[in-house]
């Protein structure tokens, strides 16, 4: 059985999100809320287990009953004071390798998978955003069969509505629409996917054009 550690501080104060352990009933929720798989319950109370993959975006804030858990060592009575009321991004994290492949975000989604530069490029983003989920990934310094492999379990776990990427017209982004496809195709699921399957290319200029 874990063990905690009982003479430290209640109070974390050099991590980004940390837990009163005063205040801490061990209830579960915030194990729950958060999608990156950042807390624990150990001996009763909550531990932050995964602080360097923390989003910051306080999804475990918002579903402690107790007011438990702290930001920057302060508690926080309002959440909307540092998160965005309309964010960018429908989801978050974005990028592929971290995202919690259960998520309920993933129900009935409609996703967009981008190449990293892509947001910073793609003068129109902010229409995906709008109306897709984002995942990012990088076909030059990540491994392909990761990506295949995390990509097909995401699909599998989850009733996926349409998937869409989008990549870079450039030499690194060459085998981007393979990875997507390939991952898609070894899915459970690529009869209903693979027809609604499209890729778009982003130029340098920021305009992108459907394949």
């Amino acid at each position: 059985m874990d063990k905690l550690d009982t003479s430290q501080e209640e109070r974390i104060l050099d991590e980004k999100i940390s837990i009163d352990l005063k205040k801490c009933i061990g209830c579960g929720s915030c194990v729950i809320a958060c999608p990156n798989g950042g807390f624990k319950v150990i001996n009763g109370k909550a531990r932050v287990i995964k602080k360097d993959f923390c989003d910051g975006l306080g999804y475990c804030i918002q579903n402690c009953p107790m007011g438990a858990i702290l930001y920057n060592g302060q508690p926080i009575d309002d959440v909307t004071q540092f998160i965005q009321k309309e964010p960018f991004v429908k989801n978050w994290p974005i990028k592929l390798h971290i995202i919690k492949e259960t998520h309920p975000q993933f129900k009935n989604a409609d996703i967009a998978i981008c190449a990293d530069c892509v947001p910073a490029v793609y003068r129109t983003f902010d229409e995906i955003t709008s109306s897709h989920i984002i995942l990012t990934i990088c076909p030059k310094i990540e491994s392909p069969k990761v990506i295949r492999e995390k990509l097909t379990s995401l699909i599998d776990k989850n009733d996926i509505k349409s998937i869409r990427s989008y990549s870079i017209d450039y030499i690194c982004c060459e085998n981007f629409p393979r990875i997507v496809k390939d991952a898609i195709r070894f899915s459970q699921k690529s009869s209903e996917l693979i027809p609604k399957y499209e890729h778009h290319i982003v130029c340098l200029f920021g305009s992108s054009m459907k394949l």
